[in-house]
């Protein structure tokens, strides 16, 4: 039991030490790694909802690495690990992505709702609107007006 607990306290107070991560030669920069995190994000979600076409379309993620953004997956991980050694420029990566996440899931919503909106007029309106219209419109056309007028004169004489 001393050992168990002995070890464990060694391992806090390892994973408490300061890590002087140097930076890395071929570090990916802030913005690009906002980007490379927001793709493979969307990835995941997609891979989520069908697994099938993603796989299509993305056989191999370090292979879409390495096409977009010319990067290799060392490099990735280099500056993943380098920004993940310093929490305050980590979380700001992190936070760049979820604003960018949160700002096109509103774009999408809002074209989503615009397409539902963009529906047929006549869905819009009511069974007696609809009565109603059937009736003005054929009432008002020249042919009944035509009709009616050649009726009333027959009558007349």
């Amino acid at each position: 039991m001393r050992i168990i607990l002995t070890l464990i306290i060694l391992v806090i107070v390892q994973s408490c030490k300061d890590f002087n991560n140097k930076k890395p030669e071929n570090l990916i920069s802030e913005d690009k790694m906002v980007e490379i995190l927001f793709d493979l994000e969307i990835i995941n979600a997609a891979r989520g909802e069908n697994k099938k076409i993603i796989e299509e379309k993305i056989s191999n993620v370090n292979n879409y690495l390495q096409n977009k953004y010319k990067i290799g997956i060392d490099q990735f991980e280099n500056s993943i690990s380098y920004y993940s050694s310093d929490i305050l420029k980590y979380s700001t990566i992190i936070q760049e992505v979820e604003q960018k996440l949160d700002s096109t899931k509103n774009l999408i919503q809002k074209k989503i709702s615009a397409k539902r909106n963009r529906q047929d007029s006549l869905i819009n309106i009511s069974k007696s609107d609809t009565g109603n219209l059937k009736k003005n419109s054929f009432t008002s056309s020249p042919i009944y007006r035509e009709k009616k007028l050649r009726k009333n004169v027959q009558k007349s004489q």
